[in-house]
């Protein structure tokens, strides 16, 4: 679920901050940026043994090691 929310970030901080940004690059930046996380989380859950066939354990064997990075 984060990589689906967080790739929105960028778009909505901008909108606050930057007075040029257009309605339209707002949401083209969000869609895109779905789009490429969505794309790097199945290429990397793709490169683990049984790729996609196991996606269930391989994402969350991404999400487990990215919790022992973080603490």
């Amino acid at each position: 679920m984060g990589v689906i929310i967080n790739s929105a970030v960028a778009p909505i901080v901008l909108a606050m901050f930057w007075d040029r940004l257009t309605g339209l690059a707002m949401v083209a930046g969000s869609i895109g940026g779905t789009v490429l996380a969505l794309i790097a989380w199945l290429s990397v859950t793709a490169t683990y043994d049984g790729g996609l066939g196991m996606f269930r354990m391989n994402s969350s064997t991404i999400y487990s090691f990215t919790y022992f990075i973080r603490f």
